[in-house]
């Protein structure tokens, strides 16, 4: 019912898709691919494909208050891409026949769109080796999403948020053009967009040594978000929430590597929390530990595409 639900709305947009491509009188522009980013078109003929693949594209992801799947799942039959449904941003095509392969391509109808082609011998080969299919068809959607997340940001963000973290940190960062309430401290800065039904925030700031373990990362955001980012209540002020699971990985970004914390934040004393996302990398140059973080305040809301949307400005963090 809920992939249904959702390929019933997706088609709505597609149709408005195809008239915008029509429109061109047969010219190579390709139209806007349609859907919200991290949706995923799963076309097959094949019951058997179609239950693994959604239920390993549904896995939740880590981090957020709620459980929340990783991709929100459409599922037509191989006719679909005959309809307007080859606009949609993400499509993943499953058969079986020939030997195990995962391939893809861009833009293959539409801009941006990500196609991946998903082939096994036998569905109950797929089953048997789901995770050696899942997790590089979960890398290949989460790449491209990054990436176009990071080519609108290039398009539509904020000087002043940039030079605000430039002073504060020394390194840049692109900061979305939505986030201009700004407070400043010591080496610290806090941008916001103040949203009344979804708040989203964004952190930059340093501290003195070259650790940027998990441990010191989570105890170090603690001491700068007390001291930066009181409640709404005397005595209010935001930490870690106690007793909630910390997620934690070392990325490769550009020149330097990058320790990425997620987990959720709260006010104590204070009726707020959420989600949040850190990366922290160590400035040799300067002696220091540079952190951007992200998070978000949206009670009642579904929060993947929020975290994730601010995750993309995160992962523009350059000396």
């Amino acid at each position: 019912m809920r992939a249904k639900a959702r390929g019933m709305r997706m088609a709505a947009w597609m149709a408005a898709a195809c008239s915008l491509a029509a429109c061109h009188g047969g010219l190579p522009l390709k139209p806007q691919s349609g859907g919200d980013p991290y949706e995923v078109v799963l076309v097959t003929d094949n019951d058997t494909l179609r239950r693994l693949l959604t239920n390993a594209l549904q896995t939740p992801i880590p981090g957020l208050p709620q459980a929340e799947d990783a991709f929100s799942v459409s599922q037509v039959r191989s006719a679909g891409l005959k309809s307007p449904m080859r606009y949609a941003r993400c499509i993943v095509v499953a058969q079986t026949g020939d030997a195990p392969s995962i391939k893809y391509e861009h833009d293959a109808y539409a801009r941006p769109q990500l196609a991946v082609y998903v082939t096994t011998p036998t569905a109950a080969a797929l089953a048997k080796d789901i995770g050696k299919t899942a997790k590089p068809l979960a890398r290949l959607i989460n790449r491209f999403e990054a990436r176009a997340a990071i080519t609108a940001l290039k398009r539509h963000s904020s000087q002043e948020g940039a030079e605000a973290v430039a002073k504060a940190t020394g390194w840049q960062m692109l900061i979305p053009e939505g986030l201009r309430a700004m407070k400043r401290g010591r080496s610290f800065v806090w941008l916001s967009d103040n949203g009344s039904a979804a708040m989203l925030n964004i952190c930059a700031y340093t501290y003195p040594g070259l650790d940027n373990s998990p441990e010191t990362v989570v105890r170090m955001r603690d001491s700068v978000m007390k001291a930066n980012i009181p409640g709404g209540k005397p005595g209010a002020f935001m930490r870690t929430a106690p007793g909630a699971t910390l997620y934690h990985t070392t990325l490769r970004q550009s020149a330097h590597t990058v320790t990425e914390v997620r987990g959720l934040w709260e006010v104590a004393g204070d009726a707020m929390g959420g989600p949040f996302v850190c990366h922290a990398a160590c400035d040799s140059l300067h002696g220091q530990t540079v952190v951007a973080e992200a998070f978000v305040y949206a009670p009642g809301k579904p929060k993947r595409n929020l975290t994730r949307q601010l995750e993309a400005a995160l992962a523009t963090l350059r000396p």
